[in-house]
């Protein structure tokens, strides 16, 4: 005979098991993929903040902290020394020079846990530049300000602002950074001074998509 009756029949055999071992197989490895899925997502649990790529930033908080410091110094306050000083508060502005809320409630609260300082409330702000016909952008040229004190009709004691702006050149070998300016005006002594340092953290992180999503390119 030309083949073997015993292994025709193993032949056989095997061959209407080839199915269900590649059924078994496949769904092995979709339970393995799925194992390493939902591992990795335990591992880098997403967050409101890392879902938008925004959020609270090291940087920007230690730079605030230090114009806090730079302000009680100045105005010659132990910590936590209660006072009426008010500020006007401007905003943290992209490098487009558009505000970036979710920055800007950071150093709001950050200032917020010092009773040293409030703020004039936004609404109030904003009615006084629609009123006088000042931009945000021109609170530090004095004239304008002076149109926008006028209009305000409220007294208070500085007014703030911070910029981020980027530093460096990749075309020759420095890289890029984004660096947060702080403008302080002192309403009682008509200078201005400037804090700046870093951005580190969520928001520093070059993702194109947290980029897109706040606006600042």
């Amino acid at each position: 005979m030309l083949f073997d009756r015993d292994k025709i029949s193993c032949f056989a055999l095997f061959r209407g098991k080839i199915p269900a071992l590649v059924s078994l197989l496949a769904v092995t490895l979709i339970a393995g993929c799925s194992a390493f899925s939902s591992n990795k997502s335990s591992q880098v649990p997403e967050t409101p903040e890392t879902a938008a790529g925004i959020g609270s930033d090291a940087g920007l908080a230690e730079v605030t902290h230090s114009v806090i410091v730079k302000m009680r110094n100045n105005d010659l306050l132990s910590p936590g020394q209660p006072t009426d000083r008010r500020i006007c508060f401007l905003g943290v502005n992209d490098v487009n020079g558009r505000e970036v809320p979710e920055l800007s409630r950071e150093v709001r609260k950050q200032f917020s846990e010092d009773t040293s300082y409030s703020f004039i409330d936004d609404a109030t702000l904003q009615r006084a530049l629609e009123k006088s016909g000042v931009k945000r952008n021109d609170m530090f040229i004095p004239s304008k300000r002076q149109q926008w004190v006028a209009a305000l009709g409220e007294d208070f004691d500085y007014i703030i602002s911070a910029h981020i702006v980027r530093t460096g050149d990749p075309d020759h070998g420095v890289p890029s950074q984004e660096v947060v300016n702080f403008e302080v005006y002192s309403m009682e002594e008509n200078t201005v001074s400037h804090t700046q340092g870093p951005l580190r953290g969520v928001y520093s992180l070059a993702s194109a998509e947290r980029k897109k999503v706040l606006g600042i390119f």
